[in-house]
């Protein structure tokens, strides 16, 4: 925890686990998440996922996810604000809504009558966001892994949480440039 200004950062670095209680995870991921909150109504969030060497297996799945039990429309805006893709009656099983190795630059996630959550300025190295089950996805990996090892892979994003803060509340910054440590100490690891 460090404060920065009027911002307070929030870092949390680890190794990701298995299923069982002690198990690691094969091969090893790290992870990194930092949050950065001001007092608006919105954060700035980045994190990065690192493998110490390649996969088994040519697939992978790996995902950041955000349970959204009240989401009912979505749209996606790339940088001029042009709609990318929007829809409502989301399904209660299944994937929809998928990008596909496009990464929009504004989402909007609503309930039916209001904004639920703007998320703005994606970036980083994603193979796909999609919506499953009420869930938002962040996938690194969906399908052919594109891990490389020993190299970070990273996505930040700024969240407002009201539609009021989608409309000018004046959002923190990223720690400058998603600076990431590869010397991550892993206590007791």
């Amino acid at each position: 925890i460090v404060q920065d200004g009027d911002t307070l950062r929030l870092r949390f670095e680890g190794q990701l686990r298995g299923n069982g209680r002690f198990e690691l995870m094969r091969p090893p991921v790290e992870y990194f998440t930092e949050y950065a909150l001001n007092d608006s109504p919105t954060f700035a969030m980045s994190c990065g996922v690192k493998t110490s060497r390649a996969a088994k297996d040519s697939k992978a799945f790996l995902s950041l996810f955000l349970p959204m039990p009240n989401v009912q429309k979505f749209e996606y805006y790339d940088k001029d604000g042009k709609t990318i893709a929007e829809g409502s009656n989301i399904e209660a099983t299944g994937r929809c809504f998928q990008t596909k190795n496009v990464l929009p630059e504004r989402v909007v996630l609503k309930d039916a009558e209001k904004t639920l959550m703007e998320l703005k300025g994606l970036r980083g190295e994603t193979s796909n966001l999609f919506l499953d089950r009420k869930n938002f996805f962040v996938a690194f990996d969906d399908g052919e892994t594109s891990a490389t090892p020993d190299r970070w892979r990273t996505f930040a994003v700024t969240v407002a949480v009201t539609s009021d803060a989608a409309n000018g509340g004046k959002a923190p910054s990223f720690t400058a440039p998603l600076a990431v440590s590869d010397d991550i100490e892993h206590n007791g690891w």
